[in-house]
């Protein structure tokens, strides 16, 4: 009522002026509580050199894959044609043995002949240094026939007593055996391989020349083959 008296008492013109400057000081406060009810931010947006500069370092990084994946695959190709080099070298490798051990093989069995003056020093049971190519060649074949029966046999010519010979060729079986078991790495086991002498016994040629009993100084390796080989 104090305010209406008041107003009363005043004259038209100031009347509107208080008026006027009571409307704009409402529509102030009512612009203030807007803007302080709009929502928060929770990010910027990015400019078109920021988006540009993105795509640019994700084409890079995706190339830097691609790169990366086709090196992997250039490797395992490489992989691949490395194992398979592998196998045409061992197949090789067993094709040579075959022929310089002087393989014969039926369905059953396989045996190869070594010369005993290749392995031995006259009447010593003690294989040569030298001889290690010739039994590895042995050792790979071998490792063909994992579960097959192997039966190695030393033989003598006939200089000597026989009881002399019998007791040589024996223990050059003997070494034999032991070489392979030794060098084979596991890979022949001992339960399955059997040394034996015959001594001047099965000559396969005359003892009456040298270069015979050169041939009948020698260790046999048969091979009975297993069903699973």
């Amino acid at each position: 009522m104090k305010n209406l008296t008041l107003c009363k008492n005043k004259s038209p013109g100031l009347l509107l002026v208080v008026a006027v400057t009571s409307f704009c000081l409402a529509g102030s406060n009512h612009t203030a509580f807007a803007q302080d009810s709009r929502p928060e931010s929770y990010g910027t947006v990015a400019t078109s050199q920021e988006i540009i500069a993105q795509e640019l370092e994700l084409k890079e990084k995706m190339l830097e894959f691609e790169k990366a994946k086709l090196d992997l695959q250039k490797s395992e190709a490489m992989d691949l044609r490395k194992a398979q080099l592998e196998i045409d070298i061992k197949k090789l490798e067993l094709m040579k043995a075959r022929r310089d051990l002087m393989v014969q093989e039926t369905k059953s069995q396989l045996d190869m002949l070594l010369e005993g003056d290749v392995l031995f020093d006259t009447n010593s049971t003690a294989i040569k240094p030298g001889a290690a190519p010739v039994l590895r060649q042995v050792a790979m074949i071998l490792s063909e026939y994992p579960k097959g029966k192997v039966v190695v046999t030393g033989y003598a010519d006939s200089s000597g007593t026989s009881q002399d010979n019998l007791e040589l060729s024996r223990k050059r079986g003997e070494s034999v055996k032991t070489y392979l078991l030794d060098k084979s790495q596991g890979l022949i086991s001992s339960e399955r391989v059997v040394a034996q002498g015959l001594g001047e016994t099965n000559p396969v040629a005359t003892n009456k020349s040298s270069a015979g009993r050169q041939m009948n100084r020698r260790v046999d390796i048969t091979v009975t083959k297993s069903l699973d080989n």
